[in-house]
């Protein structure tokens, strides 16, 4: 009887019924049901992720070459592409529709320069996101970044700059969202010339530096001044944080809207909680178990928020390295239970906001 119900669903219930199984329980369903076929490849191709050193790539790639059908289903591409004698693999790329993707992530490409214009393929051009998932993608070919920010439809960008980069973005950019992991302390000038073009509303921005001093985090609130009361999600972290630099105390009060804030290592003290906003859903902290963590103060931080709002519902606590007991927290976990907070003790993990 479920079988025979489930063959009558409607288009929209199916995709919806379809929707979480994974792929390999898809390509099963589109082989066994006819019914279902359409469905099954619809949910199958929206999401791509082509590894052109896997056997079966060159097969997958004669089926989205010799199908336009099939090829106006893909919406997020995912590229892990390591060898230029396989560039032949990503022609197919330049056949799908422009407008077509809404995002394309990079996860590995050659060091090396390659005659093929990837970047230059119309539906890589108009895709809305663009993230690059390692160091190297600039190392030896910076021009890349200048293509990508030339994209008129880029509205998420998420990279990281493994050195400085005499780059300077030629258009307006319309950002909602920016994430850039800084690897080198020799290209400040780029994050200010990149945050100076975008003329959006800034939504989300998160930014791993490679260190944060004191003139640097004052130089951080300089050039971040005009974005802080648009934003909803905010991360900083410090890869190299030995000493405090509380940019984050001074910047809350300009953050007005923000739902989501991570702060890593040495951004902030416990000033910080004063002035966290009634919007705040989500905070996460990350601290030091050489420093001792401000944990009656930020009791007292979740007890006045939930008494002005009921946004706030999650507090992580991210561990650097580690505490030695669970029981340094027992204050603020009860805190968060009687309030209907949900309370985590993590590892650090800050870098997951990231890409």
């Amino acid at each position: 009887m479920q079988h025979l119900i489930a063959q009558n669903c409607i288009e929209d219930v199916l995709l919806e019924i379809l929707h979480d199984l994974p792929p390999h329980d898809l390509a099963t369903t589109a082989r066994l049901c006819r019914t279902w076929l359409y469905a099954s490849r619809v949910l199958l191709y929206r999401h791509i992720h082509f590894n052109t050193s896997v056997p079966s790539a060159a097969q997958l790639e004669a089926l989205l070459r010799s199908s336009p059908y099939l090829r106006t289903l893909v919406h997020s591409l995912v590229l892990f592409h390591q060898f230029p004698a396989k560039d032949v693999l990503l022609e197919w790329i330049a056949l799908l529709p422009e407008n077509g993707l809404v995002s394309v992530k990079f996860e590995r490409m050659p060091l090396e320069a390659s005659s093929m214009s990837l970047l230059q393929f119309p539906a890589i051009r108009t895709s809305n996101e663009i993230i690059i998932g390692h160091p190297y993608f600039l190392l030896e070919n910076p021009e890349r970044l200048s293509d990508i920010l030339s994209y008129p439809s880029l509205r998420r960008l998420s990279l990281f700059i493994p050195k400085s980069l005499p780059i300077r973005p030629s258009i307006a950019l319309r950002l909602s969202r920016l994430s850039l992991a800084i690897l080198t302390e020799h290209c400040p000038r780029l994050l200010e010339e990149m945050l100076r073009a975008i003329t959006s509303p800034l939504i989300h921005l998160n930014l791993l530096l490679p260190c944060l001093e004191s003139d640097t985090a004052s130089w951080l609130g300089t050039i971040l001044a005009r974005h802080l009361p648009t934003l909803r999600y905010f991360t900083v972290k410090a890869l190299d944080q030995d000493e405090i630099a509380p940019l984050l105390d001074d910047m809350i009060t300009s953050l007005t809207s923000v739902e989501v804030l991570a702060c890593g290592v040495g951004t902030y003290t416990s000033k910080l909680f004063n002035g966290l906003p009634a919007c705040l859903r989500s905070l996460t902290l990350e601290g030091r178990n050489h420093d001792p963590f401000p944990v009656p103060e930020l009791s007292d931080a979740v007890a006045r928020l939930r008494s002005r709002s009921t946004a706030f519902e999650s507090m992580t606590i991210g561990r650097q390295p580690s505490y030695a007991s669970h029981r340094h927290f027992d204050t603020l976990s009860r805190t968060c239970a009687s309030l209907g907070v949900s309370f985590t003790i993590a590892k650090p993990r800050l870098g997951e906001h990231f890409l």
